[in-house]
């Protein structure tokens, strides 16, 4: 990893993190979502509006899934997420833009896990669910442990 190499001091990055030589500073968290098609028996017809997942997680087990690359952090945090419910998650794609695998998720190849900020702002939601489905995900700034020793400026964020 760069990062550990001294290569670059900073990255901005999502959980999940696993190395003990890094620390890292939360800078935001964000609702963790999951896109249900039509094409799943999950899928609850005239719901508009985003609600939290109204069935017993180990429901998902039965489901195809769309997802990241496995080397992003979203892929990361999805098979974290499903792990924990001992569930191995059948992939029937992925994709390396997360734009793309919430559209194909849309249109019906499988469920998606997403951040809510990576939605569209006007969700049409016409053959589709999006259900919070699990506890906020976290976008933490990393530094080596060199990095530590270093002088940063302090930023301010809008």
């Amino acid at each position: 990893m760069d990062l550990l190499e001294n290569k670059v001091d900073l990255y901005l990055g999502m959980l999940p993190i696993h190395n003990e030589q890094l620390s890292y500073t939360m800078l935001a968290d964000d609702k963790w979502c999951v896109i249900v098609p039509d094409t799943s028996p999950l899928y609850q017809p005239g719901l508009k509006e985003i609600e939290k997942f109204p069935y017993p997680l180990n429901l998902l087990k039965n489901e195809k899934y769309v997802l990241t690359t496995s080397q992003s952090g979203i892929h990361k945090q999805a098979n974290e997420f499903l792990k924990h419910l001992d569930i191995k998650a059948d992939v029937v794609m992925e994709s390396q833009n997360i734009s793309t695998a919430a559209a194909l998720a849309r249109k019906g190849m499988g469920l998606t896990f997403l951040p809510k900020s990576a939605l569209n702002n006007s969700e049409l939601m016409d053959s589709y669910n999006i259900f919070i489905s699990k506890p906020a995900s976290s976008a933490p700034v990393i530094s080596s442990p060199t990095a530590k020793k270093r002088h940063f400026p302090q930023s301010t964020w809008p």
